[in-house]
């Protein structure tokens, strides 16, 4: 299956600036298939093969990106990470557990990047502690 728009929305503003994200930005981009689409209570999570050439799977961390609906009575947050060479797992919630039954990229407000490099990794409203 081809991105969808929000799967494209979400890639392009996680992988802001580097060669990922650029190449995720069109629907019709054979670099992209998705393998797995689930919805879930609080949101999706999607599966994603991604052919695009050089290191990029070894460098993938799990990134968080934060937003604000209104169809969300608490921030939304997309989670990406590399789940094995080559695939890409993102994963939408809603921070208050019920996810609009549409969701476009127009009517969403960026808060920005939750991941940070530090001790603790920030994702959504959680710290988890790095070992």
């Amino acid at each position: 299956m081809p991105l969808d728009q929000i799967e494209i929305f979400a890639l392009s503003n996680l992988f802001a600036g580097e060669e990922i994200g650029s190449a995720s930005a069109k629907s019709d981009n054979p670099m992209f298939r998705v393998i797995a689409r689930e919805k879930t209570n609080a949101g999706f999570y999607s599966i994603i093969e991604c052919s695009l050439d050089g290191q990029w799977a070894n460098e993938v961390r799990e990134r968080c990106w934060t937003f604000d609906h209104a169809s969300l009575s608490q921030r939304g947050v997309f989670v990406c990470w590399s789940e094995e060479n080559r695939t890409l797992c993102l994963e939408a919630f809603s921070c208050s557990g019920g996810w609009p039954s549409e969701l476009l990229p127009k009517q969403i407000v960026s808060r920005g990047l939750c991941l940070e490099s530090r001790p603790e990794e920030t994702i959504g409203y959680l710290k988890i502690p790095v070992t």
